[in-house]
C-alpha cells in the first residue's frame, strides 16, 4: 500500500483515496496513507467501503487509524461498487479498482508466499489462505507457482459469506477447484463459523479497549 501511495502525486493524495475492502486491505490503505501523509507533510483522507457484516475490530481499526468507513451490502462485490459511485461523486482516487485483480495489491500479498516458503528446506504440501477479496490467495498462489509448483494453495472462507466460491462450496467438507492462476491450481474450502467463536472474539476485542 505505501508504494501504491509513493506512485501518486500531492493533489490525487490530498483529494482523497477511496477502496472497497473486507476490511484488512482498507486498514493497510489507512496506515499507508498516514505514513505518506507524514513523510510529505499532508494530509490523505482515506474512505473504506466495507460490507455490512464487517467485524467491530476491523471497523474500529479503521476509525482508529483516520478512515472514514461506509458499510454496504453483503458482498464484496457490492462494496465495489457502491465505491466506484463515490469515487466519481467525491472526485477521490479509487484504489484496486477491481480488488480480486488488482496486480499492485496482489504483488504486495504475495510476499507472504515467499517468507512462508524460504522458511521451510523441503516443499509444502498445501498453504491455506484465508480468503476475503482474494487478493492475498491470488498473491500466493502466483508466488508459490514460481517457487513451489507442487505445493496445493486452498482457500478457505466462512460460509454465509454470500460469494459464489462459498456456493460451490456450501456442502460442508467439500472442497472445489474453482481456477487455474499463473499454473497453480486454487481450491477453495468452506467452514461453517460458529456463533461461540464470533462472540469470543467480540469479548475479547472488547476487553482490549
Amino acid at each position: 500500500m505505501i508504494d501504491i501511495s509513493q506512485e501518486l502525486e500531492p493533489d490525487e493524495l490530498v483529494a482523497g483515496l477511496i477502496t472497497a475492502s473486507s476490511g484488512n486491505a482498507a486498514i493497510a490503505l489507512a496506515l499507508a496513507a498516514n505514513t505518506i501523509g507524514v513523510r510529505k507533510a499532508i494530509k490523505v483522507p482515506v474512505l473504506a467501503v466495507v460490507p455490512c457484516d464487517t467485524s467491530d475490530i476491523k471497523m474500529h481499526m479503521l476509525r482508529q487509524n483516520g478512515a472514514e468507513v461506509i458499510q454496504h451490502g453483503d458482498t464484496i462485490c457490492d462494496a465495489v461498487l457502491r465505491a466506484q459511485e463515490i469515487a466519481e461523486q467525491r472526485g477521490l482516487l479509487l484504489v484496486g479498482a477491481s480488488p480480486s485483480h488488482d496486480p499492485y495489491l496482489i504483488a504486495g500479498h504475495g510476499t507472504a508466499a515467499l517468507e512462508i516458503l524460504q522458511q521451510h528446506r523441503a516443499p509444502l504440501d498445501a498453504i491455506f489462505v484465508p480468503v476475503g477479496s482474494a487478493r492475498l490467495l491470488a498473491g500466493i498462489a502466483v508466488y508459490a507457482a514460481r517457487i513451489s509448483p507442487s505445493t496445493r494453495i486452498i482457500g478457505v472462507q466462512p460460509r454465509p459469506r454470500h460469494t459464489d466460491t462459498c456456493y460451490r462450496t456450501g456442502n460442508a467438507g467439500q472442497s472445489c477447484l474453482i481456477s487455474n492462476l499463473f499454473g497453480k491450481e486454487i481450491y477453495t474450502y468452506s467452514y461453517k463459523r460458529s456463533e461461540s467463536n464470533r462472540n469470543h472474539n467480540e469479548k475479547r476485542f472488547k476487553k482490549s479497549q
